[in-house]
């Protein structure tokens, strides 16, 4: 059996977490692997950071999968986990537009910078950090269903 490597390494001066991106999640993110600088020159650190910066990018990629659904109800879940793994809860647009403007601030600056235009595999991201994704309709059947 193969020894796993572990998912980051030394270059340049610092640790960089690189993962490749598994055959299912290509739809979504077409890039062959993902490489995140971890801002530490400590090996214990940059393991720790490496865990945790691997279960975001799990996170964001399982999101992203279940967004590509047709289902409404389906997509708004994406929407709200996406939003979580940026470290926010999902604000629609008019009452993040009403709250303070630091808070929307902070949720422009934890999107990444975009020149132009939004590549199509961040948009659900943004919809979804900056509260512009649309509520799905429930039926009474539909949380009754959700609910038992």
């Amino acid at each position: 059996m193969p020894k796993k490597r572990a998912p980051y390494y030394w270059d340049r001066g610092g640790y960089y977490f690189r993962k490749w991106v598994p055959n299912r999640y290509r739809t979504v993110d077409p890039r062959q692997f993902v490489m995140i600088c971890l801002h530490t020159k400590d090996a214990l650190e940059a393991a720790k950071k490496a865990a945790a910066v691997e279960k975001e990018v799990q996170a964001n990629w399982d999101a992203l999968l279940a967004g590509q659904s047709s289902d409404a109800t389906s997509a708004w879940k994406s929407a709200l986990s996406l939003a979580a793994t940026k470290g926010f809860s999902y604000v629609p647009a008019a009452d993040l537009a009403k709250g303070p403007l630091h808070d929307i601030i902070n949720r422009l600056e934890a999107l990444p910078t975009f020149h132009n235009s939004v590549p199509q595999t961040d948009a659900p991201k943004v919809q979804a950090v900056l509260g512009s994704h649309p509520i799905p309709k429930q039926s009474i059947l539909d949380v009754k269903r959700e609910y038992f």
